[in-house]
C-alpha cells in the first residue's frame, strides 16, 4: 500500500471541480432501487451446542422505485417469510439457505440479476473516494497523488488527465490498479459470483452492531460501455484479484461526464438486521413464564429449584437491559454460521486475495484478534480440518 505524508490531512472544504462534482452525485439518476430486509434474533432456546444460536424472524420488501417490480418481489419474499415463520422455532431456517432461495429466484430469466456486491455495513452504495469517512483533503489531492505515482512507477501507471469521454478507458485501467494496492478511487467493486459477494459481508473483529448488506444488480452487458456506470477492466498479471473475485466495477467518474443520459441499473439491496421488537417480545414472554413457574415452585416449597429459576430470570432480565451487547453477540453468531457454510462450498476469503501483497495484508488483519476471537477462530479451523480429514 502507498502512503502519502506531503499533503494537509485536515478535513478541509472541497476545492476543485473533480471533487465537488463527485460529491454532488445523486443515486436516483443512475440506479433503480429496491430494498429487502432479513430480520434475525439471538436464539434464547439455544441451550446446547446442537441448536443454532440465532433465529430468522422475517423477510420483507421495505421499498422500491417501481410498483411493478415491488409486486414481483413481494410474491417471492412473502413465500420465504411464510416458510421462515412456520419452521421449528427451536432451530429455524439457516441464513445461507434463505440467501440461496432468494438468489435462485432473482437470478432467473424473470429478473436477470447478474452482478453482486457484499458490504459489511449498511452504508450508501459509494466508492471509497466518495464516502463520508474519507478526509476531504484526500479527494482534493487525488489527481496529484495519481500523477505523482505515474512519475514514480511509470512501468505500472500512466497518468491520464480527466477531460471527458476519451479519458475514461485509460483512467479505468489505472484506477483499478491503484485500488488493487489499497488506494481509494471512484471505482466500486462488484462480482459475478453472489457467494463471493457474501464473503465480503463478513467482517472480522466485530466490536459494535452493524448491518451487513448484499446488493444484486441487473446489468445489461449488451449495452455500450458508456450507457451505464458498469465497466469491465482488462485483467492482467498486476491485478490478479479481479480474476479471482470474478470482478467488474461501477465507475463513478462517468457521473462527471456532461450531457449523458445514463440508463438506470436496477438493484436489490438485502439488509441483514437484528429484530429488536421480536427479541423483546420473546424475552418478555420467557420472563413471564419463568415468573409464573417460580411462583408455583415457591408455593410448593422447592427452595433449591426456586433459586435455580431465579438465576435464569436474572439472566433474562440482563439480556433485556443490555440488548446492544446481545445484538453484537447474535451478529457474530449469524455471520460465523454464514462463513462456515460458504467454506463448506469452498468459498474462502483467502482465495479472494491471490496476489502476495494483498494476501499478506488480509492475513495480518485476520489474526489481529482479541484472545476470545482468536480462540473461536482456532476452534472453527480445527473443526473444519477434522471434517475434511474424515
Amino acid at each position: 500500500m502507498f502512503f502519502f505524508n506531503n499533503f494537509d490531512t485536515d478535513n478541509k472544504e472541497v476545492t476543485n471541480d473533480y471533487a465537488k462534482n463527485l460529491l454532488n452525485y445523486k443515486e436516483d439518476l443512475f440506479f433503480e432501487r429496491n430494498t429487502i430486509e432479513i430480520g434475525y434474533i439471538g436464539n434464547t432456546l439455544a441451550k446446547t451446542d446442537d441448536k443454532r444460536k440465532y433465529l430468522l424472524t422475517h423477510v420483507n420488501v421495505l421499498a422500491s422505485n417501481s410498483d411493478e417490480i415491488k409486486s414481483s418481489l413481494r410474491s417471492i419474499v412473502e413465500k420465504c417469510d411464510f416458510d421462515i415463520k412456520n419452521k421449528s422455532q427451536a432451530n429455524g431456517w439457516q441464513l445461507f439457505y434463505l440467501y440461496k432461495e432468494l438468489l435462485q429466484r432473482f437470478t432467473s430469466n424473470e429478473f436477470g440479476f447478474n452482478y453482486f456486491r457484499g458490504q459489511s455495513v449498511n452504508k450508501p452504495l459509494l466508492p471509497g473516494i466518495m464516502r463520508d469517512e474519507v478526509d476531504k483533503s484526500y479527494i482534493n489531492n487525488f489527481e496529484r497523488i495519481y500523477r505523482k505515482l505515474s512519475y514514480e512507477f511509470p512501468e505500472k501507471i500512466n497518468y491520464t488527465e480527466f477531460n471527458g469521454d476519451d479519458c475514461i478507458t485509460s483512467r479505468e485501467r489505472d484506477l483499478s490498479l491503484l485500488q488493487h494496492y489499497g488506494l481509494k478511487t471512484a471505482l466500486l467493486d462488484i462480482t459475478r459470483n453472489p457467494y463471493i459477494a457474501m464473503l465480503f459481508m463478513i467482517k472480522e473483529n466485530i466490536r459494535e452492531y452493524i448491518e451487513p448488506t448484499l446488493y444484486l444488480f441487473n446489468i445489461n452487458e449488451q449495452l455500450e460501455k458508456d450507457e451505464t456506470l458498469f465497466t469491465e477492466v482488462r485483467k492482467n498479471q498486476t491485478n490478479e484479484r479481479i480474476l479471482a473475485q470474478k470482478g467488474a466495477f461501477l465507475n463513478y467518474e462517468k457521473t462527471l461526464l456532461k450531457n449523458k443520459n445514463y440508463k438506470k441499473i436496477p438493484y436489490i439491496k438485502i439488509v441483514l438486521r437484528f429484530d429488536d421488537t421480536v427479541y423483546k417480545e420473546v424475552l418478555n414472554k420467557e420472563i413471564d413464564a419463568y415468573t409464573e413457574l417460580k411462583k408455583y415452585i415457591k408455593d410448593q416449597g422447592h427452595r433449591d429449584l426456586e433459586k435455580f429459576l431465579e438465576n435464569d430470570l436474572t439472566e433474562l432480565n440482563k439480556q433485556l437491559d443490555s440488548i446492544e451487547k446481545y445484538k453484537v453477540n447474535a451478529l457474530k453468531d449469524i455471520l460465523e454460521d454464514l462463513e462456515n457454510k460458504l467454506n463448506e462450498y469452498c468459498y474462502t476469503k483467502e482465495e479472494m486475495f491471490p496476489d502476495f501483497e494483498n494476501r499478506i495484508r488480509y492475513l495480518s488483519n485476520k489474526y489481529n484478534k482479541s484472545g476470545e476471537d482468536a480462540l473461536r477462530y482456532t476452534r472453527r479451523v480445527s473443526k473444519n480440518n477434522n471434517k475434511n480429514h474424515n
